[in-house]
């Protein structure tokens, strides 16, 4: 196991056999260095959504290898992320859920806030003497009209370089296609033009 893996909630189990109680020992819990390894795997992630009488909500979802206490809050980045007030929420007071990953989550929303510009939030945790963030959120669907338009630019100008490139063969193309039919069109070829028989039998 990876000492940067291990982390201060993390205990051991033994046993002798399965008719026997098993023993824990969480020997990591009062050392500073495995609290690091969880502030440095906290992940926040932001979403949108419209409550039922139109106003806006701000959600949040916290993910640490261990549950942790302390406070997130909303801000607006400027030079630094400035708090917006009133909207403080304490991580002990939610519901701590385990994911797949082994990983613990908690989510939030923040009410009646103000989404234009998409605000950010900050993560305080009791023990540590910094704050974490901000983490800001990402508007997912103006990157996707975003990446639309630059494909749908790039493949105009593509086009707009094809035609540039090839525009004398097209000119012969076209040339040929408004006098009777298609012609080969090359270096060191010839052009035999055929006309139907004369209705006069001694013509050739």
């Amino acid at each position: 196991m990876p000492l940067y893996s291990v982390t201060h909630c993390m205990c051991l189990q033994a046993w002798y056999d399965q008719k026997y109680m098993r023993s824990q020992h969480c020997l990591f819990k009062n050392t500073g260095l495995f609290q690091r390894n969880v502030w440095e795997n906290v992940t926040v992630s932001l979403g949108q959504r419209q409550t039922n009488n139109d106003g806006s909500m701000l959600l949040w979802n916290l993910s640490a290898p261990c549950r942790l206490e302390g406070e997130v809050w909303p801000c607006q980045k400027e030079v630094s992320c400035k708090e917006k007030k009133g909207f403080r929420q304490q991580l002990g007071n939610g519901t701590w859920k385990q994911n797949s990953k082994g990983l613990w989550e908690i989510t939030g929303a923040f009410e009646g806030i103000d989404l234009q510009p998409s605000p950010c939030v900050m993560v305080k945790v009791k023990g540590m003497g910094r704050e974490l963030g901000p983490f800001c959120f990402t508007n997912t669907d103006r990157w996707r009209w975003s990446l639309l338009v630059v494909g749908v630019m790039l493949l105009v100008c593509l086009t707009v370089l094809i035609i540039y490139l090839l525009r004398d063969f097209i000119k012969k193309w076209v040339w040929s296609c408004h006098h009777g039919g298609f012609v080969k069109i090359g270096r060191k070829c010839h052009v035999v033009l055929l006309s139907p028989p004369d209705v006069d039998d001694s013509v050739s």
